[in-house]
C-alpha cells in the first residue's frame, strides 16, 4: 500500500493594508491596524518599524495593534500568513507615527487652542516654547474661550494658526 498526501492549494490573503498614521506625545501610544482581504482568519501578522520586526499572532482583520514608539517611526508589513499557513500577497501601507515633545500641537481633538488634549503636556503657559507642526488633523485656532499665551512660537512650513478678532496671543 502506498500512502499519498494530498496538499490543499494555498489561497492566502490577496491584500493586506497597514494603516494608523498618527501624531502622539512622547510616552503615549496609538494603534495600527491591518485590513486583510482573503485567506482564513486568524492571521499571523509580522510588521516592522524600520529597525525591528514584531509578530502578532491570532490576529483578526481590523483589530488594533498598540504601538508606543519613543521616536517617530514609519511602519510596514513584512508578511501576513493565514491560519492554513498560506502566505499572503499584496501587502501595502506605510503609516508614520510622529512622536512630539511637550508644548507641541497635536490637534487630535479639535481646533481649540485651549483644549489640553490638543497639546503634548497641556495648554501652553507663558513659559512654553510652542511648536505647531504641519499634518495634524486640526490646525489651532484661538477663539471661543480665552486668550492664549506662550514664551515663543514656531509655526512650521504648511502649518497654520488662526484667531478670531476678540482674542489674542501674547508671546513673552
Amino acid at each position: 500500500n502506498t500512502l499519498w498526501t494530498v496538499a490543499k492549494p494555498c489561497s492566502g490573503t490577496t491584500a493586506s493594508v497597514l494603516s494608523g498614521t498618527a501624531g502622539i506625545c512622547s510616552g503615549s501610544s496609538t494603534n495600527l491596524s491591518v485590513a486583510i482581504t482573503g485567506g482564513t482568519s486568524p492571521y499571523t501578522v509580522i510588521y516592522s518599524d524600520g529597525a525591528s520586526n514584531f509578530t502578532v499572532s491570532s490576529y483578526t482583520s481590523g483589530a488594533a495593534i498598540s504601538v508606543s514608539p519613543t521616536s517617530t517611526k514609519t511602519y510596514s508589513l513584512v508578511s501576513v500568513t493565514d491560519s492554513n499557513g498560506c502566505l499572503g500577497t499584496g501587502n501595502s501601507g506605510t503609516p508614520t507615527v510622529t512622536v512630539s515633545t511637550t508644548n507641541t500641537w497635536i490637534g487630535g481633538t479639535s481646533i481649540d487652542w485651549n483644549t489640553a488634549a490638543n497639546w503634548c503636556g497641556g495648554v501652553p503657559t507663558s513659559a512654553s516654547n510652542v511648536v505647531i507642526p504641519s499634518g495634524t488633523t486640526y490646525s489651532p485656532r484661538i477663539y471661543q474661550t480665552a486668550n492664549a499665551v506662550a514664551n515663543s512660537i514656531t509655526i512650521n512650513s504648511l502649518a497654520s494658526l488662526s484667531m478670531s478678532n476678540a482674542y489674542s496671543l501674547s508671546v513673552t
